[in-house]
């Protein structure tokens, strides 16, 4: 009995050569808006998905939770993604930033908008809990 040599296997039939097909390069992903914003991009899909209220039922906690569980640069880099943000879509009225926000972003939860908050007071408020050191 013939082993899997050159062209033929066990059962000892011959095998046709093809020419090896080249998998097709692939396709860089379209830039979108949010990778202008990464550090943001990941607070809201890392920390406000579909199971948010399993860390805490109040947002605020869970953003104390994020700046306490990150190293504080990637803390920093959420304040600027903020600010930036609120550089380039908060000129206009709120209801202007609330539509960029959920555009750029589409989260699951509109964690911006807890607690009777503006779109604007709400991120305002996010960059004021992450300034806060945590205790140690």
């Amino acid at each position: 009995m013939a082993l899997a040599t050159g062209l033929y296997f066990w059962w000892s039939k011959p095998v046709a050569r093809y020419p090896r097909r080249r998998l097709p390069k692939a396709v860089p992903r379209e830039r979108q808006e949010s990778d202008n914003y990464p550090a943001l991009m990941n607070l809201n899909r890392g920390y406000f998905h579909q199971d948010w209220d399993i860390i805490s039922g109040d947002p605020d906690e869970v953003v104390a939770a994020f700046r306490e569980e990150n190293p504080p640069q990637h803390v920093q880099n959420v304040i600027s993604d903020i600010k930036r943000f609120l550089d380039v879509y908060g000129q206009g009225d709120d209801a202007a930033l609330t539509s960029a926000f959920e555009r750029v972003f589409t989260p699951e939860v509109d964690f911006y908008n807890m607690k009777g908050r503006t779109t604007r007071e709400g991120l305002k408020k996010v960059i004021e809990i992450l300034s806060n050191l945590p205790k140690t």
